[in-house]
């Protein structure tokens, strides 16, 4: 009889082998690879349910700064936690080196609103966004209120574009959603082709795949290139539960 210790293993085998096949079919994600602005927030492991053993994790990249079209500015991230705790959104802006203590500065507490266990879409205003600027934004799970220490902090990094004409061309032919997906990832627009997943949840799962792909092999500096291999992890166990 198959121990439980070598089912554990030929499971992971299994799920590393779709992960690579899935990808391997799909257009990879490509951006220009950016040093992200530093100092960040870091948040906590995992959410503020300890039973759990998946994160609260920002569906988005965390090792490099993606480009983002302000009309297609839908940010996502995933809760394990059940529970009514409070969800804060955040956007902030870098200032130049030198005007300011820290390299950010806070344009719009955008919303706040009740967590619910899973994927979480919103979109950011267009107003708030400029072109050319880095942005990064900010969800934040309060599980003890009042005290902020306790707060679980995910978040990802942008800057501003317009979309390249040539692109542009070849959405235009593009006949469906996961096509126009593919497109958007491969020119390094992550949250343009998130745009187009959101109704699938398939096309969802092959998108994330992919960021997971690219948080295992991209080269980013220290201290970056652990934070990214610790996110395709807790992708990597989210993506699982979707699949369920």
């Amino acid at each position: 009889m198959t121990s439980l210790k070598s089912r554990h293993h030929i499971l992971g085998l299994a799920v590393c082998f779709s992960l690579f096949t899935a990808t391997a079919a799909w257009a990879r994600f490509n951006p220009k690879p950016t040093t992200p602005v530093g100092p960040m927030t870091t948040g906590g492991v995992r959410g503020c349910a300890t039973e759990t053993p998946l994160a609260f994790t920002a569906l988005a990249p965390v090792s490099t700064i993606t480009e983002l079209t302000a009309n297609q500015a839908l940010v996502a991230w995933y809760s394990p936690d059940r529970a009514a705790y409070q969800i804060t959104l955040n956007l902030y802006e870098v200032v130049a080196p030198g005007t300011a203590p820290t390299p950010w500065k806070l344009v719009k507490q955008v919303d706040k609103f009740e967590n619910k266990e899973g994927v979480k879409f919103y979109r950011l205003p267009a107003e708030l966004l400029q072109e050319g600027k880095v942005y990064a934004w900010q969800a934040v799970l309060e599980c003890v209120p009042g005290y902020p220490s306790a707060d679980i902090v995910v978040e990802s990094q942008f800057q501003v574009v317009s979309t390249p004409i040539d692109l542009q061309k070849q959405l235009n032919k593009a006949m469906d959603a996961r096509s126009r997906a593919k497109l958007y990832a491969a020119a390094g627009l992550w949250y343009s082709a998130l745009t187009e997943a959101e109704p699938s949840r398939a096309i969802q799962l092959e998108l994330l795949q992919d960021l997971i792909m690219y948080e295992q092999t991209q080269n980013a500096p220290s201290p970056w290139l652990e934070l990214g291999r610790k996110h395709s992890e807790s992708l990597t166990k989210i993506v699982e539960t979707l699949s369920q």
